[in-house]
């Protein structure tokens, strides 16, 4: 079941850069990014995710200094790979047939073989670019069932995966769970963007990793960790369902409701629109 370190060497500034996730992900903020930037504004220098998914935030800010946490080790693994050997997954995932037949052999293997790293790496995207919309979900067993998707999902170019590899250098990536990883962080310097995956008390979510992954608990534990970096000196921001819960936990934020538009079970011709909600603790630098 899935969900979202050694400290980090300093980072050598480089040239700022911008670019789209090279991940699908259920869930993803993509439609939020330039609410998002407007508020974080134009330079961000340490900037902490604990549920990075496909970091598509991270992506879009290009921040100085990042680090990227999340309990799917098989992720945070990939990216690793992507980020220091990104010519050679990119081989290997080029060569990879996009039949639906492919996609099945595929997936039995990653699942039952023990794969070196550029493998694996290469196998991990290309299961998400040819996945059912890009869902990342395992059974009780740990093994990634999502079915085949569909031939038609755009491969990246060798140019576009190493310009992710290079933003991917100024990022530290751990497999941590939420609660060690932002205990690692403190002060006014720093930037949290978190965006669990949805669990709350009255209403129901779709649990896209397994039906165990962020209970309403886990929430709760969420929340108070926020509370804390928000007294140390942090800059927090929170992406969240619109429950009642968050408004009454986060009374004293700025709370900004938001609509997107999501898929109902994935299917493209199911689209509704959701009311969720931003929730961040300082004055943004460019209101509504």
């Amino acid at each position: 079941m899935i969900a979202g370190g050694l400290e980090s060497d300093v980072f050598s500034p480089v040239a700022k850069q911008h670019t789209s996730s090279l991940l699908r992900w259920a869930g993803s903020k993509r439609a939020l990014l330039p609410r998002l930037a407007e508020l974080l504004g134009s330079s961000v220098e340490n900037y902490v995710e604990p549920f990075c998914g496909s970091a598509a935030l991270f992506f879009s800010l290009s921040p100085k200094q990042a680090y990227l946490y999340d309990l799917n080790d098989k992720l945070i693994n990939t990216l690793k790979t992507i980020r220091d050997k990104h010519q050679e997954v990119y081989s290997f995932f080029s060569d990879m047939p996009t039949t639906k037949e492919a996609y099945y052999d595929l997936r039995t293997r990653y699942n039952n073989a023990d794969m070196a790293d550029v493998e694996a790496a290469a196998s991990f995207l290309f299961l998400n670019r040819y996945g059912f919309n890009g869902l990342w979900r395992t059974n009780l067993k740990g093994h990634f069932n999502v079915p085949f998707g569909g031939a038609s999902a755009r491969s990246p170019g060798l140019a576009f995966v190493a310009n992710c590899a290079d933003l991917l250098s100024r990022a530290h990536l751990e497999s941590l769970d939420f609660r060690a990883s932002l205990k690692k962080h403190r002060g006014k310097d720093v930037t949290i963007f978190a965006d669990p995956p949805y669990s709350t008390s009255s209403r129901r979510t779709f649990k896209e990793y397994g039906p165990k992954v962020f209970q309403n608990t886990c929430f709760r534990d969420l929340a108070e960790e926020l509370m804390e970096l928000d007294r140390s000196g942090c800059r927090v921001i929170l992406a969240y369902c619109d429950d009642e819960e968050v408004r009454k936990l986060f009374a004293g934020w700025n709370i900004e409701e938001v609509t997107v538009t999501r898929n109902v079970g994935g299917f493209a011709d199911r689209r509704r629109v959701a009311r969720e909600l931003l929730v961040y603790n300082f004055q943004p630098e460019t209101a509504l």
